[in-house]
């Protein structure tokens, strides 16, 4: 494994055991949201794994005038 999928995927078990504490005190919608987002985490380890290239955050792109 690479370390970059590494990186991806353990940054993705963290969300998840973060979305777990939320689910256990209530806060269902912020568990729901840190739960989609760990997904996502998980799905570019596996682009990342499999063909070498990661996805921008869409804040880093320039804007268009």
């Amino acid at each position: 494994m690479k370390p970059q999928t590494d990186a991806f995927l353990e940054k993705a078990n963290e969300l998840l055991g973060q979305a777990k504490t939320m689910l256990g005190v209530g806060l269902n919608e912020a568990a729901g949201r840190i739960a989609y987002l760990a997904g996502f985490h998980a799905a570019q380890a596996l682009i990342f794994e499999t063909h070498d290239r990661a996805f921008r955050d869409r804040r880093r792109r320039p804007r268009l005038a």
